[in-house]
């Protein structure tokens, strides 16, 4: 696959592990990370026209030196690109399950106000942009260690939470998960695979595909053909005009995936690239697109082995 190429990392101690990608901000991707054994607070930003990082926030330096104020360092937690601003929401710490939403805008972190139907704390949950200055989350982690499937909705401009599905009946939901991944496409968002620890007495992964309409709020399971990817969860995903890439994940007996999948959704087939060479097989990494390109960035490769490897795949030659 000559479209794949590796960007050398320029800083060592740049190792992330269940960090939190924003969308591509012109020429700028923008993360906020944590690592295998800790959670971090830094705020890096990868410039993809000179494939240079900047470190543009730490908790720990800042924090030190100036005084100001930012989010505690965390994992599981998602961010968001609204109008040149980042939205980071939810996530974990040692002391417990995090709700706040915080905001970086101008250099510097503030947090925002939340009113409305405030949803549970989580982690590792899905966090979508929809409607210019909407932020739709579903599913995650709950404080009490359960999974759930709710939906709730962040409007940036106003501070206000919705959830749409509030008391609607379990049966007309997705089940719960978390680790699953989320996509927009059109007025549908695309929720696919994940895991859920209290689905039984060891917890399971899956493999199924749900469409929210987003103008309706209402679900709908995707029936799936071709190819489908084995079950899984920690996988990314990207759209590309009316294609989901899906890459790597970890799966049943601790496998891990570095296979590439794409989905149609108006033929509701998947198909699997089978040519080229592919990076290591990795999960829990983030992917984001810009124009035709998909960059992956980070993960591990098993319990105790992290990346901080760039990668960017042109996807325009292979549909």
């Amino acid at each position: 696959l000559h479209s794949v190429s590796c960007v050398p990392a320029l800083h060592s101690t740049l190792e992330h592990y269940h960090h939190m990608p924003a969308q591509i901000i012109s020429t700028h991707r923008p993360l906020y990370g944590q690592s295998k054994t800790e959670g971090f607070g830094d705020l890096w930003e990868l410039d993809l026209s000179t494939r240079q990082w900047q470190r543009l926030y730490s908790s720990q330096a800042t924090n030190s030196t100036t005084g100001a104020e930012g989010p505690a360092p965390r994992w599981g937690a998602t961010l968001s690109a609204v109008g040149g601003k980042l939205f980071l929401y939810g996530g974990e710490e040692v002391n417990g399950t995090l709700g706040e939403v915080w905001v970086w805008e101008g250099g510097a972190w503030s947090e925002a106000p939340q009113t409305g139907q405030t949803p549970t704390p989580r982690s590792r949950h899905s966090a979508n942009v929809c409607y210019d200055t909407f932020i739709i989350v579903v599913g995650g982690l709950c404080p009490n260690g359960d999974e759930t499937s709710d939906v709730a909705v962040y409007d940036t401009s106003s501070g206000e939470w919705h959830r749409p599905f509030l008391g609607v009946a379990a049966s007309l939901q997705p089940p719960p998960r978390k680790r699953h991944s989320a996509a927009v496409i059109g007025t549908d968002l695309v929720v696919f695979a994940g895991w859920q620890g209290n689905r039984n007495n060891t917890g399971s992964y899956w493999a199924d595909m749900w469409i929210l309409d987003m103008e309706n709020y209402e679900w709908k399971e995707k029936e799936q053909k071709g190819a489908i990817p084995q079950a899984r969860a920690g996988h990314g995903v990207g759209v590309v005009g009316d294609h989901l890439f899906l890459w790597g994940g970890w799966g049943s007996g601790s496998r891990t995936f570095n296979e590439l999948h794409y989905f149609e959704l108006g033929a509701g087939a998947w198909r699997k690239q089978k040519r080229g060479v592919f990076p290591s097989n990795r999960y829990n990494h983030s992917v984001c697109v810009r124009d035709k390109e998909l960059v992956v960035f980070g993960g591990a490769h098993n319990a105790d082995e992290c990346t901080n490897e760039t990668w960017l795949l042109d996807v325009s030659s292979i549909y």
